[in-house]
C-alpha cells in the first residue's frame, strides 16, 4: 500500500535551536500518537538551503492521512494554529511513496 509523506521546509534559527528542536521533538510525540512516523533531516552543506531542516511525517496510507487530516479534535486545532502562525516555514509538499 501506498504510503503519503507531508514534508515541511523550515529555516531554523541559529539562536534558537534548542526551542526548534523541542518543537519538533513535541511534533513527533504527537504526530506518533496518530500512527505517523517523523523523521528531520538538517541540510548541512547546501549552499543557500543550509540551515533548513526537512520534517516529513510519514502515514502509513492515504486513508491514514485523510484520516489525520479531517481531524477536529483539541490537538489538531493547536497545530492547525501553530502553524499558520508560523514565520519560519519555508515551503511544504505532499508526496505518495509507491513501490516500483
Amino acid at each position: 500500500m501506498p504510503k503519503i509523506i507531508q514534508t515541511v521546509t523550515v529555516k531554523m534559527d541559529n539562536n534558537r535551536h534548542e526551542a526548534g528542536l523541542a518543537g519538533m521533538k513535541r511534533y513527533k510525540e504527537f504526530m506518533e500518537k496518530s500512527g505517523a512516523s517523523v523523521s528531520v533531516a538538517f541540510a548541512l552543506e547546501a549552499g543557500p538551503a543550509a540551515g533548513h531542516a526537512v520534517v516529513a511525517t510519514t502515514f502509513p496510507s492515504a486513508a491514514a492521512w485523510a484520516q489525520f487530516v479531517d481531524d477536529e479534535g483539541e490537538g489538531m486545532v493547536k497545530l492547525r494554529s501553530n502553524a499558520l502562525q508560523a514565520t519560519h516555514i519555508v515551503s511544504t509538499s505532499l508526496m505518495q511513496v509507491v513501490d516500483i
